[in-house]
């Protein structure tokens, strides 16, 4: 066993922090043990898109874990990937914070994210920096921001709908792979309640949101 991996650290109560490492999870990471028996976690980006982010990933991991987790970094297909294997926190992730190995096929919210609203807004966050995005689309000649995220577990995507309506979003999912929400009032709530830590959504939101003033000089009405 390496010097670093003695040092990591297995926090036993549930954090804001965690929760958001959780979202962050269900969006980029994964865990995998191979044949030889190495136990490894993994977050992966796009290398130009994302480094900032995955930098940020990083520091998040250190907080918790008291570990800073190996770059690997490839010119070729654009990516970053952030590695560490260790069998004790692979098995912290499994048993103690819920989160399935293997295939991103049955993902699910845990119990203690569905019941805190403080650790839903985070973790939606988390989920949303790794696997959501802001776009603005034009209808009848006029701009609409959409907020979508996309998510490969059809259970997921069900358990965050159900989140979402349940804090008074109003999301569509009638696609099987992504969930949007649309309009100004959501995009004004969702900076507001939940927001972003990814610099390349809090410049999209930034700019989205100074529309709103210009756009909707008297405010924002339901």
């Amino acid at each position: 066993m390496s010097k670093s991996l003695t040092k990591v650290k297995l926090p036993r109560t549930i954090s804001i922090k965690t929760a958001e490492l959780i979202g962050i999870h269900l969006g980029d990471g994964s865990l995998c043990k191979d044949k030889k028996n190495n136990y490894t976690i993994l977050y992966c980006g796009n290398l130009k898109k994302d480094k900032e982010y995955m930098d940020y990933i990083n520091n998040l991991l250190l907080n918790l874990f008291n570990v800073k987790f190996k770059i690997l970094i490839n010119s070729n297909s654009n990516s970053i990937v952030l590695r560490l294997r260790s069998k004790n926190l692979f098995y912290y992730y499994k048993n103690y914070l819920n989160i399935e190995d293997g295939l991103k096929k049955d993902l699910s919210i845990p119990s203690y994210i569905k019941n805190n609203d403080k650790f839903l807004k985070v973790f939606l966050r988390g989920l949303f920096d790794t696997d959501g995005c802001l776009s603005i689309i034009k209808r009848n000649n006029k701009e609409y921001p959409v907020i979508s995220i996309t998510i490969k577990s059809e259970k997921l995507i069900q358990q965050v709908e159900d989140m979402l309506r349940k804090m008074g979003f109003i999301p569509n999912s009638n696609n099987k792979s992504y969930i949007a929400l649309s309009g100004w009032v959501m995009l004004k709530k969702w900076v507001e309640e939940i927001g972003s830590n990814n610099p390349k959504n809090i410049l999209n939101l930034n700019r989205a949101s100074s529309s709103v003033d210009r756009i909707f000089p008297c405010g924002l009405k339901q």
